[in-house]
């Protein structure tokens, strides 16, 4: 029999079931609620990272445009703390330092404003006196260039900008060794060439620094308008062993320095022959004077030739110093190159026709520095005088034998020059006044010369044309054949630059006739003045050898002025316009 079931009360255990069920539900939901929480701040501390890190990436990438300031090192290392604290995944030191590192970011506008303004300030303070219009255009236009890119604040492109600056005022800064500069010669025989010879020395200990970089010199020349305009460096060199040097070397052989003197003298010159760098070009001339002055041995670069002429060296009677020193400046002055001359004597000068102040005055108009070397009762005063005036040196010794060293002193001194040369640019003349600045710069040394010069050309008879045309070239040219049409006897070397049926046509036509012989040993003119355009006078200063009958061999120095005219397509002398002016006769 089937039991009788209470239908209403059969469910009565599920009950119990639900409510577990229920408990384990409210569990799995409580922990996926948990793991849900866990995962949702996972995540977002994983965006925030990524934040950050793109932040400072930016930073990064930015930040080397703020390098000019004084914290951009301690704003540098912020960002690769702030880097490693994302590598570690610190967010909250990575936000830390973020905030740091933005708030640095003002700091750095700010230091970055403040570089910019001291170096235009710096830049305004440079004394730009000196420079010439191109580069205070470029001045200017690089201030102006620096304020704009610093008020966009594009910093790194200010490096750029500076940089362009501190090229175009690195001439007018103050370096840290100053030097003192020095033109000490002018050649402009090779013109528009022009050479200038100039020491370069150490303020503080006088020392020639050497090898300095030659595009670090500069020359600017005043223009027509006043304005220095800088020009192009060719060549620069120091002449030790690559330029040569002229040297006339004088001998005082009178009458004191017999024996035992001049037996040393003869030992000490050709010790220092000995020394001389003939290898690069360079020429010495021997000279020597007691009663008279003789030229015992022209410019020669070979030393065996000049020893051997030393050593025939033969004393005399009286001292001509002054003649001796006139003569050797004439005849160094015309050779291409530094030069210089060298001299030693025993005694005051009792038998010269030139004075000391003719010797200075002739040794300054073509820039010859004379070195002066005293042994025993010399009249000091007098060739101190004489060295100082025209840029050489005076030493007084006892001792004959240390002379050795003093030519060794004087001979480096002058092979400490540099040569500087440059093409002129201006459309003038050879001989039109030349006012300069010539300097060296950067940071180590820096000095320049102020130097204002009127080239006096002197030129040898035997060298090439200097003037190619004008009244000039006809000059040259008459003067050049004049040697000829005097040892031959013949006017017609010098017919084609006389006028026909001129005074200076007759006159000359019969002065070649003469008894004596008359060399031209060298010319200088010195002026040409206009009249008017179809003439002019021309001043000359020449300086001759003149051997008359029966008189000892003098050399004379005159200047002389002829009219020029304009005669169809060329130009022909005419007339003296002056009596012939004598400036010096030295017996030899």
């Amino acid at each position: 029999m089937t039991p009788n079931v209470n239908p209403a009360a059969a469910p009565a255990p599920r009950k119990k079931f639900n409510i577990v069920l229920l408990f384990a539900i409210l569990a799995g939901v409580a922990i996926l609620s948990i793991g849900a929480f866990t995962v949702f701040n996972l995540i977002n501390t994983s965006r925030k990272l990524a934040e950050c890190k793109s932040i400072v990436t930016e930073l990064n990438n930015k930040k080397d445009k703020y390098s000019m300031a004084d914290s951009f090192s301690e704003y540098a290392s912020l960002l690769e703390e702030c880097n490693a604290a994302i590598q570690s995944k610190d967010l909250k030191k990575a936000k830390a330092l973020l905030e740091d590192a933005e708030d640095f970011h003002d700091i750095l506008i700010n230091e970055n404003k403040a570089y910019v303004d001291s170096m235009i300030e710096k830049y305004q303070n440079i004394d730009m006196t000196l420079a010439d219009a191109n580069e205070k255009s470029a001045f200017a236009d690089g201030i102006k260039k620096i304020e704009e890119l610093s008020s966009k604040e594009e910093f790194a492109s200010l490096k750029d900008a500076f940089a362009e600056m501190d090229s175009i005022v690195l001439p007018y800064i103050e370096p840290e060794n100053p030097l003192t500069v020095a033109v000490q010669q002018v050649d402009v025989s090779a013109y528009p060439n022009v050479k200038l010879y100039a020491r370069f020395a150490d303020a503080a200990s006088d020392k020639v620094p050497e090898n300095l970089e030659q595009t670090l010199f500069f020359i600017k020349k005043k223009d027509a308008n006043a304005n220095y305009v800088k020009q192009t460096i060719s060549k620069v060199s120091q002449l030790n062993e690559s330029d040569s040097l002229n040297i006339n070397m004088v001998a005082d052989v009178s009458g004191s320095m017999s024996g035992a003197p001049l037996n040393s003298a003869k030992s000490i010159m050709s010790n220092f022959i000995n020394s001389v760098q003939f290898s690069a070009g360079d020429k010495v001339e021997l000279t020597s004077f007691s009663t008279g002055v003789y030229i015992e041995r022209e410019f020669c670069d070979t030393a065996d030739t000049l020893i051997s002429d030393i050593n025939n060296l033969k004393t005399g009677d009286m001292t001509s110093l002054y003649d001796a020193l006139y003569t050797s400046v004439t005849r160094v002055a015309k050779q291409a190159g530094a030069k210089c001359v060298i001299a030693f004597t025993d005694g005051e000068d009792n038998y010269s026709s030139c004075t000391s102040d003719t010797v200075i005055e002739t040794a300054k108009r073509y820039h010859i520095p004379i070195f002066l070397i005293g042994i025993g009762g010399v009249d000091e005063y007098s060739m101190n005088n004489i060295a100082t005036q025209t840029g050489g040196a005076f030493y007084n010794i006892q001792d004959i034998a240390s002379m050795e060293d003093i030519y060794s002193d004087i001979y480096k001194h002058q092979k400490e020059l540099y040569l500087i040369e440059y093409v002129d640019d201006e459309s003038g003349k050879a001989t039109d006044p030349i006012d300069i600045i010539l300097g060296y710069n950067s940071q180590t040394y820096g000095g320049n010369d102020s130097f204002s010069y009127t080239p006096n050309v002197l030129l040898s008879v035997e060298g090439d044309a200097f003037y190619q045309d004008g009244p000039e070239a006809v000059v040259e040219a008459y003067m050049k054949a004049f040697d000829d049409a005097m040892t031959h006897s013949d006017f017609s070397y010098i017919s084609n630059y006389l006028k026909p049926g001129s005074n200076i046509y007759k006159t000359q036509e019969k002065y070649v006739t003469k008894d004596f012989e008359e060399l031209l040993d060298s010319y200088e003119i010195v002026d040409v003045t206009y009249n008017n355009s179809s003439e002019c006078i021309v001043t000359t200063r020449e300086t001759y050898f003149v051997q008359a009958s029966g008189k000892p061999l003098q050399l004379l120095t005159q200047q002389c002025q002829y009219i020029v005219v304009a005669d169809g397509n060329s130009w022909k002398m005419t007339d003296f316009a002056s009596s012939v002016k004598v400036l010096s006769r030295i017996k030899q």
